[in-house]
């Protein structure tokens, strides 16, 4: 049983929304991993290495079009987005015009070069042609005057003969030469077209990803920060900083801990690991980063007078499997109780 022009035209249909759907999820995706990879890059993490879940991409990009939804910022990213898609587009087609124009202006000049070649290459034989003919003549002329025959009689026949292949050679280069056709290549009505496009939205998305990405890191990284404030509790034994419960102002020992790396790291942990907002103008807050593959992130928020080259130290603390960690999280620091 064949199927019916309905039938045909109804999977069509389905082929085409299909189509969309994989290219729009795929655009999705990648916006997701840039802007992933962008904001982690931030806090000195590679995304790679964080197992984070493949639908997340998909949701990410809703921020980097939108914003955040909560603040007048979902109108300048909304803007910014619109005004990138307006760009994109004058760009994506100023690249085709000039593609096209280079195709036409490429394609006389092959043309002024084939008719160049075919000209010099006519005028070298029947420059030849003619050199044979004058020399032919000039044998013809000695031989009369002289006594003695030096060219024997059949040369003339086989001269003639070398004069028509020249001949016919000449016809044939011109004819080969002629035959090749160099048009401009119509990028409308070709795969071009499509690749210059996709390149275009992809560098489009990358940039909206990657600025997005880098605004909201250095966001959370402040005071400003949308990411929550942590307090974790841990056994003495399992993790070589914090303050004691019991008496907080003194160092946590570090006997049988060995280290690796850059000292002055750790020196400058040393001393800051509680939350302390007393000092308006270096506020210690430790904020909660993410909790990913058996894996805490930690780091204290950048003071508001911070540089944009200035980065968080990033503490990552393995999670315990025998319910002995306590966490913490709240969306701002705790208030003194009034009595």
């Amino acid at each position: 049983m064949s199927p019916t022009p309905e039938s045909t035209k109804e999977l069509n249909i389905l082929g085409k929304v299909a189509s969309v759907v994989g290219l729009l999820g795929a655009a999705l995706f990648f916006t997701g991993w840039i802007y992933r990879w962008s904001y982690f890059y931030f806090f000195q993490l590679e995304i790679t290495t964080l197992d984070l879940p493949p639908q997340s991409f998909l949701v990410v990009p809703l921020q980097v079009f939108f914003g955040s939804f909560a603040s007048v910022d979902s109108f300048w990213q909304l803007g910014k987005t619109v005004l990138v898609a307006i760009v994109t587009f004058i760009l994506i087609q100023l690249t085709l015009w000039l593609l096209q124009f280079l195709s036409i202006l490429i394609a006389k000049i092959l043309r002024w070069l084939q008719f160049l070649i075919a000209l010099v290459l006519a005028g070298l034989i029947w420059l030849t042609i003619k050199l044979i003919e004058y020399l032919n003549k000039q044998l013809g002329k000695y031989q009369k005057k002289s006594s003695s025959k030096l060219v024997s009689p059949t040369q003339k026949p086989r001269l003639s003969k070398i004069i028509i292949w020249l001949q016919l050679l000449a016809d044939f280069i011109i004819n080969k030469l002629s035959a090749i056709k160099f048009n401009p290549i119509n990028f409308r009505q070709s795969f071009l077209d499509e690749i210059i496009i996709v390149i275009g939205i992809l560098i489009a998305l990358f940039l909206l990803a990657r600025d997005r990405g880098t605004i909201d890191a250095i966001r959370d990284a402040g005071p400003n920060s949308t990411l929550p404030v942590v307090t974790l509790v841990t056994p003495e034994n399992r993790l070589p900083l914090g303050r004691k419960l019991e008496n907080e102002f003194s160092n946590p020992p570090l006997k049988g801990y060995r280290i690796i790396g850059d000292r002055g790291l750790f020196r400058n942990i040393l001393g800051q690991e509680q939350t302390d907002t007393t000092n308006p103008k270096k506020p210690i807050v430790w904020r909660l980063l993410m909790e990913r593959g058996g894996w805490i992130y930690l780091f204290p928020a950048l003071p508001p007078n911070a540089t944009p080259n200035d980065r968080p130290p990033v503490i990552a603390i393995q999670e315990s499997t025998l319910g002995e960690q306590l966490m913490i999280l709240s969306p701002d620091v705790s208030k003194m109780r009034s009595p």
